[in-house]
């Protein structure tokens, strides 16, 4: 570990667990300097119509002062730059080191977001980020022997695992049926079999030994497949859906589709490939109907 996270480790083992502390620092992040960031942001981007924070920050029960970071979501005028936006945040990020990697999107695309983020189907948008998320924080605990590391990944996939199923069904095989999670429930039909197949998904990144594993059975299988983004209806399951789950499928789409161009924006404003990125896009903007 470097000098800094060994102070930080230090300091979350002995003072981690002050609430008022936590919120304190909160407070402080929230009410001195992300407004900070939001008026030096718009001073200097007349196309910036929206800087808000998101996630632990704006929860005094989920913060940490040496852990949680200042999740923010940058929204810009349709078609307008995003490329010295992001690298204007990112000047500010080598400064204010409490700041993580933004989401950037044009307000018609903000505009959606925010319109299902007030229905059930975000329900069903949380599930699927929360369980790639303990994904890419598996892969991490494998991975690194840095122990602050460790403790804001299992950190983070505890909070995540409470977001979409109840406590009593937390356990440490990360091993689930389907219906364990309610956001599944409107989609995926009850059945008596016995679940002795393991769904295994790209998008949701459970293609890994040491990754989360569901439990199905045979026509569950397809009502799950069926439902991710990208993935064709079978033909067999088809005639059997009703309009609530082909809405929550297209909206699951629609949320992926932005979230990839906002990754695909803050790679291209640091000169990265964003091929693969391109390719997903194009994808699910064909999918969708998306000629622009």
């Amino acid at each position: 570990m470097n000098s800094r996270d060994k102070i930080l480790l230090w300091l979350y083992t002995n003072l981690g667990d002050i609430k008022v502390l936590n919120y304190l620092v909160s407070s402080f992040y929230k009410h001195i300097i992300f407004q900070f960031i939001k008026i030096i942001l718009k001073l200097k981007h007349p196309n910036l119509i929206g800087v808000h924070y998101r996630n632990s920050v704006s929860s005094t029960l989920t913060f940490n002062a040496f852990l949680s970071d200042i999740d923010v979501t940058l929204v810009i005028e349709d078609n307008s730059d995003f490329r010295s936006v992001i690298l204007t945040y990112f000047k500010l990020k080598s400064f204010f080191i409490m700041l993580d990697s933004p989401e950037i999107y044009y307000k018609n695309e903000d505009d959606y977001l925010s319109s299902i983020r007030e229905q059930p189907t975000w329900k069903l948008v949380d599930f699927t980020w929360n369980i790639r998320k303990i994904n890419w924080s598996l892969d991490t605990l494998r991975d690194t022997n840095n122990q602050l590391t460790k403790i804001k990944k299992l950190r983070a996939i505890e909070k995540s695992f409470k977001k979409i199923i109840s406590d009593k069904l937390i356990n440490n095989k990360n091993e689930y049926n389907l219906m364990d999670f309610p956001a599944l429930t409107a989609f995926i039909p009850k059945s008596d079999k016995k679940s002795n197949l393991c769904y295994y998904s790209f998008f949701l990144e459970t293609n890994k030994i040491n990754h989360i594993k569901f439990l199905t059975t045979t026509d569950q299988y397809e009502y799950m497949n069926s439902l991710m983004p990208g993935e064709q209806i079978t033909s067999s399951i088809s005639s059997s859906l009703d309009d609530n789950y082909l809405k929550n499928k297209i909206a699951l789409e629609f949320y992926e589709l932005y979230l990839t161009k906002s990754t695909s924006r803050l790679k291209l404003a640091h000169n990265l490939d964003i091929a693969p990125l391109l390719d997903w896009i194009t994808y699910l903007e064909k999918k969708l109907g998306i000629t622009e």
